[in-house]
């Protein structure tokens, strides 16, 4: 029995759960991630961004936001001294809560002074709490050192106007201070006066915690790791009633079918390949351009620098297609692309089917970036969020949609891959080029088909093409066939699997590729 605080006579229960046993059932270690800055710095922003890089990772976080929980929580409290300090004491228990519950917390506070940060740190009776600002290892708060001029030219709530008008008094940064963390260990800063792209902060948040081990995978055995759902079609996997497919059998049905043993040479390699490739049923050049682009979701933006004159500038910027295949950028008026796209609208959006592979499509854009009218802002929006759910920043003030009206598209098919070629397309016949419905389905599809039935992916590519290859891996497909990466006797090279006939709809995928599987492995009677 004690007494805390003004309760009197209360025992502390414990629980029959620990949260070691919490933890390995997450497959985390439960921690406190402390983001503070000014008004405006970005804090919302990497708290949300975070959030979103550790759920894409199997990780289960959640966000403490210092105004939503002015909403419930807190709504009792003012922003007098004595308010603010009973404000982040109920954060940082409600934080420390979630830590033993073995989730990453994430509270995204302004919480100006060190001594208050400095009493939830205390809270932790264990390594449990991150705060960039302190000494002991695991202690650290992410401290967004951004200028205030630069958070005032953001100002996405109007705040500051506000402030400054003489209509919100105590306002951090203009008449309240903020005492800035000593001795940080995250300490993310701007750059060229710009805050660094959401993503970039939480990687390097990310990367802190792997260090510490926070995300640790060594948890649990295999059957209790979190594997992220693939919502794909399920093939079923055609029963065997012999003994295993041998490439001989598969051999017998094709005239240019070769054995195991009689691919000796690179040459014949190159020579099946092409054999091959030249007859394989394919987009049109331009449709499949047309498809890249429209399932692609970042590019590098190059503009004419308005700061280094005569000078290319390039930028890695996330983009959506708009229906006629325009590029639809969201940018800040604070971003130096965009200053050069105001002066100069002039631009080229190259983009990459693989980023990772040299021989993969290369597409380059050339157009004139303009900002989107008023009357298709909603529609534009709708757009962008569709491939970027997660832009919650689309809608701050510093942010505005530009659209890239398309002049020419130029592709080449990439280092040592001649059967796509390379060229261009005017406006004209790229804009009546149509987007491929099936394409929309290959994430689920590959994933599906490489992580539950390579062999079955394998055996297909043996029948279909003549090649024995030893492993394929489904690359991506569309409503003529797909592609794949293989191998043969130490040569990897890409090969085109056409599909028997079109496939119209994404039930019609699974019954064509079933039906290829049992044309490769036929069940006798």
């Amino acid at each position: 029995m004690s007494t805390v605080g003004n309760s009197t006579n209360i025992f502390w229960q414990e629980s029959p759960i620990g949260k070691t046993e919490r933890q390995k059932l997450l497959n985390q270690k439960g921690c406190v991630v402390w983001i503070t800055g000014l008004s405006g710095s970005g804090k919302s922003t990497l708290a949300c961004s975070l959030s979103r890089e550790l759920n894409n990772r199997g990780k289960l976080s959640y966000i403490l936001d210092g105004d939503n929980l002015r909403h419930g929580l807190n709504k009792d409290l003012g922003f007098k001294a004595e308010d603010r300090v009973e404000n982040i004491r109920r954060v940082g228990e409600v934080a420390k809560l979630f830590a033993d519950a073995g989730l990453i917390c994430i509270a995204s506070l302004i919480s100006p002074y060190r001594k208050d940060r400095d009493a939830c740190r205390e809270m932790m009776q264990d390594s449990s709490f991150i705060e960039a600002s302190y000494s002991k290892p695991d202690f650290t708060v992410v401290f967004m050192n951004m200028s205030l001029q630069l958070c005032e030219a953001r100002d996405p709530k109007g705040l500051y106007k506000l402030a400054r008008a003489g209509k919100i008094k105590g306002f951090t940064g203009i008449d309240d201070p903020y005492e800035s963390p000593l001795n940080c260990e995250i300490e993310l800063k701007e750059k060229e006066g710009e805050c660094p792209s959401p993503v970039a902060m939480a990687e390097e948040v990310i990367s802190y915690l792997e260090d510490k081990g926070f995300l640790q995978n060594e948890f649990v055995p295999t059957c209790l790791v979190h594997r992220p759902s693939i919502s794909a079609v399920n093939f079923p996997t055609v029963r065997r009633r012999y003994s295993p497919f041998t490439m001989a059998s598969a051999a017998q049905s094709s005239s240019q079918a070769v054995s195991s043993g009689s691919v000796n040479s690179d040459t014949d390699v190159f020579k099946l390949i092409q054999a091959h490739e030249e007859k394989a049923a394919r987009l049109s050049p331009v449709d499949e351009i047309r498809t890249v682009l429209n399932g692609s979701v970042r590019g590098m933006l190059s503009t004419f620098s308005q700061k280094y004159e005569g000078y290319p500038s390039g930028s890695m910027i996330d983009f959506a297609c708009d229906a006629d295949g325009s590029p639809i950028l969201a940018v800040s008026s604070l971003a130096v692309h965009t200053k050069d796209l105001l002066a100069n609208p002039k631009c080229s959006l190259l983009i990459a089917r693989d980023p990772e592979d040299r021989t993969g499509l290369r597409i380059t854009l050339h157009g004139d970036a303009v900002l989107v009218s008023e009357k298709d802002q909603a529609a534009v929006r709708s757009a962008y969020l569709a491939k970027h759910p997660s832009a919650f920043w689309v809608d701050f003030g510093d942010f505005s949609f530009m659209r890239i009206e398309p002049k020419v598209v130029r592709y080449v098919s990439g280092i040592a891959t001649a059967f796509l070629g390379s060229g261009e397309f005017s406006k004209e016949k790229y804009q009546a080029a149509k987007v491929d419905p099936i394409a929309q389905y290959a994430k689920p599809v590959t994933s599906h088909m490489n992580k539950d039935h390579e062999e079955d992916t394998k055996a297909i590519v043996h029948n279909v093409t003549s090649i024995p290859v030893e492993s394929a891996l489904m690359l991506d497909l569309d409503s003529l066939g797909f592609n794949v990466k293989a191998s043969l006797q130490g040569n990897t090279f890409k090969l085109r699997v056409p599909f028997p006939r079109r496939a119209q709809d994404r039930k019609d995928v699974k019954t064509l590729i079933v039906e290829m599987l049992q044309a490769a492995k036929p069940i006798p009677n």
